[in-house]
This record gives structure tokens, sequence and C-alpha cells, in this order.
């Protein structure tokens, strides 16, 4: 995650843990805007694995996986 991202959530009081909780539609709510969505698309990512959103990437196909380590 950019520091975007992890400033927006620590100031909304949301932890590594609570991140698999949070539907698209909090992600959204949180990270608004067309300006926003491969933010929100890589959050989501991270966190729901094994759920939507694994097919190969059209818009981005040079894209590598990330990891998430370390404190927000």
């Amino acid at each position: 995650m950019d520091a975007i991202a992890t400033a927006t959530l620590k100031a909304a009081n949301i932890s590594r843990d609570m991140l698999p909780s949070l539907s698209k539609e909090d992600l959204r709510d949180l990270l608004p805007g067309p300006e926003h969505f491969f933010r929100r698309r890589t959050i989501w990512r991270l966190t729901h694995d094994d759920n939507e959103g694994q097919e190969r990437d059209l818009c981005r196909p040079n894209l590598k996986p990330v990891e998430l380590s370390g404190k927000l």
C-alpha cells in the first residue's frame, strides 16, 4: 500500500486485522473517486486473496502482487 492509503486507513482507525472485514463499499467510502481505484483494488486483493478480483489484470499486466507486511 502506498502512503495515501496507509494514512487514510490510520485516520479512520482501521487496523490490519480489520482490513478483511471491509466491503468494497467501505473501501469506496474511505477512498472515493476514480483516482483511488487502483488503491482500493490493491487493498481488496491483499485482503481477499481467495475471493473475486483475481482475474488477470488487463489494465496493468506487469503489476506484480504486493504482500502486506509491517505496520500500517
